[in-house]
């Protein structure tokens, strides 16, 4: 076989990059309130995983009738955001991001208050569920 007839590898690059992290906004140096407004909010996911198998036990744990609507309305609302609290966080985080590769302030605190405030807002229901619990 002589050396025309073999056959040659041709690289293709694709016309558009995939995206990579530095796309994503997260080489972006966020404003220091905002880093504190999501690293105090991102502190629940590092218990996370305990909370997600202890409440999915709890869902199939039998209730006895005597319960008041308001006690099972307070559990079941604090368990459900619990368990959504990865579906806030993480998009709050990415948009911070983007605002902040856009150089949108106001939008970046916007993203950081939002997932503080849903953190906030779990832990007065944590609180409540703790204390209808206790009855």
């Amino acid at each position: 076989m002589s050396d025309s007839n073999k056959p040659t590898i041709h690289i293709r690059t694709p016309r558009v990059p995939t995206p990579s992290l530095i796309n994503l906004g997260i080489n972006e140096k966020l404003k220091t309130g905002s880093y504190v407004y999501l690293i105090v909010s991102g502190l629940p996911l590092l218990v996370y995983p305990f909370f997600f198998l202890s409440f999915m036990m709890g869902i199939f744990d039998p209730r006895t009738g005597d319960e008041p609507l308001w006690a099972l309305l307070i559990t079941t609302t604090f368990q459900s955001v619990a368990l959504g609290y990865p579906c806030v966080y993480v998009p709050c985080v990415y948009g911070a991001m983007s605002a902040a590769k856009n150089r949108d302030l106001k939008r970046e605190t916007k993203y950081a208050k939002f997932a503080f405030y849903y953190f906030v807002f779990a832990i007065v229901l944590l609180v409540l569920w703790s204390l209808v619990s206790a009855h």
